[in-house]
């Protein structure tokens, strides 16, 4: 019995405890201050804002932000906010007190607004004056400056555009420029792209007879074009309606000849090179240069439609000419002539010496004539002898004048072949000029007719 009363003498104390507790935790909130009017939601730019509430008591407002000043006349506050120069809004709280009642209020400021439509890259012609203008959403003004000494820039505040003129660019690439701007806090940089002048010429190469004439060359151009011939017999001008070069070739009575028209347009200078030979003039004395264990060495030769013959060994290599593509064809085992007892086969090698053709009779060797130069404004009939042989296709590199005992080709089965007398590393053929040239064609020594050919076996 005396533990129960025990137990309902602690309840009792645990009850008494609970109601002091209650007590002294007794909260009173104040009272609210009543609010009729709230306009303090600003632009970016700043500018001032009220709140007015219904009290006659003495009033006073305050916040803790640094962008928004108060000021308290009566029952009103103004609000003043500063410019908000960055792109994200803000806002602050302005606590008011009145007669003892009390209230908070939220100003709100939109951050800039900033914006360039069709973003910061643009392309724009080659042509003098080339503009492009970017329009600009702005509330913080603009200033623009080029990085770039072929742009200008500036901004139109009335038209709230950036204006951005180039130079005329003058090459055929292409050229990048920048504009920096800034409007506020915000910072970048426009990127302008200028295409290149197009400048194209339909041909830079004419071969014309000896009985001259005129032909029209097509030009694409963006610019002026002017025209200069740097030789006589050529004359040239551009029709700009046409935009066509007019060039007038005259008859040739000499050696063949080459000449250049100049093309420049902007900045750059095309060159129309014209040659001038007949088919005819294919014929005639030539070097036939070739490089030996010796260097660069030759033969005089005399060429014609059906042969080339070597002149002071009377040597001759049965040729196909073919006029109408100035090409000159040779193939292996063409039998040449003798020299002492023995007997002259044509045979073709490669440049490293691996591989011959032997006895093979189905390969040829092929050159085209054009011109080249040969110095003091002098220019000639060149070609260089090429060409595959067998399955595997090895480049004719060599030419050999393989002696045998017999006349008959016959190398593979150790038959009359003895050697070979000439050995002819990238042979080639150089036109003598007629006139003007005589036997001095640079480049290659020829053999005279005092120095004895010796056999090799290979």
């Amino acid at each position: 019995m005396k533990k129960i009363f025990s137990i309902i003498a602690l309840l009792a104390g645990v009850t008494m405890f609970t109601s002091c507790g209650e007590d002294d935790a007794t909260y009173t909130a104040p009272t609210p201050l009543e609010v009729s009017n709230v306009e303090v939601l600003f632009e970016s730019q700043g500018g001032t804002g009220t709140i007015t509430v219904n009290s006659s008591a003495a009033l006073e407002a305050t916040t803790s932000s640094t962008w928004l000043t108060l000021a308290v006349e009566g029952n009103k506050v103004t609000a003043t906010a500063t410019a908000n120069p960055t792109l994200d809004g803000r806002s602050a709280k302005i606590n008011l007190k009145a007669g003892g009642a009390e209230t908070t209020v939220t100003a709100t400021q939109k951050g800039s607004v900033y914006g360039i439509a069709g973003g910061t890259e643009y392309t724009i012609s080659d042509t003098l004056n080339a503009y492009v203008y970017i329009p600009v959403v702005q509330d913080a003004g603009v200033t623009v400056k080029s990085l770039t000494d072929w742009l200008k820039a500036s901004y139109n505040a009335e038209a709230d555009q950036i204006e951005v003129v180039a130079a005329s660019n003058d090459e055929e690439t292409p050229r990048v420029g920048y504009v920096a701007f800034e409007t506020g806090v915000v910072k970048d940089t426009i990127t302008i792209t200028q295409q290149g002048m197009q400048f194209t010429i339909a041909t830079q190469a004419i071969t014309m007879t000896n009985e001259g004439g005129k032909q029209n060359i097509d030009v694409t151009c963006s610019k002026n074009v002017t025209i200069e011939s740097t030789v006589d017999w050529i004359t040239a001008a551009y029709n700009k309606g046409s935009k066509q070069i007019q060039v007038n070739v005259s008859a040739n009575t000499g050696n063949p000849r080459r000449g250049i028209v100049n093309v420049t347009s902007g900045s750059s200078t095309k060159q129309i090179v014209i040659s001038q030979f007949n088919a005819e003039q294919m014929f005639g004395r030539y070097v036939f240069g070739y490089t030996d264990e010796k260097g660069d060495n030759g033969f005089y030769a005399t060429l014609t439609e059906d042969a080339l013959t070597i002149d002071q060994y009377g040597w001759s290599i049965p040729v196909t000419v073919d006029k109408s593509t100035m090409t000159v064809s040779l193939k292996s085992g063409s039998f040449i002539g003798t020299y002492s007892t023995y007997f002259l086969y044509l045979i073709f090698m490669d440049a490293e010496g691996n591989y011959w053709t032997a006895s093979s009779t189905d390969a040829t060797s092929t050159l085209t004539l054009g011109l080249v130069d040969i110095g003091e404004g002098q220019v000639t009939l060149y070609g260089e002898f090429g060409g595959t042989f067998g399955s595997s296709n090895y480049p004719i590199g060599c030419f050999l004048f393989s002696a045998f005992s017999e006349q008959k080709l016959d190398v593979a089965s150790g038959g009359p072949y003895l050697g070979d007398l000439v050995t002819c590393y990238y042979p080639s053929l150089m036109k003598i000029p007629e006139t003007g040239g005589g036997e001095g064609v640079k480049g290659k020594r020829i053999r005279s007719n005092s120095v004895p050919l010796s056999l090799k076996r290979r």
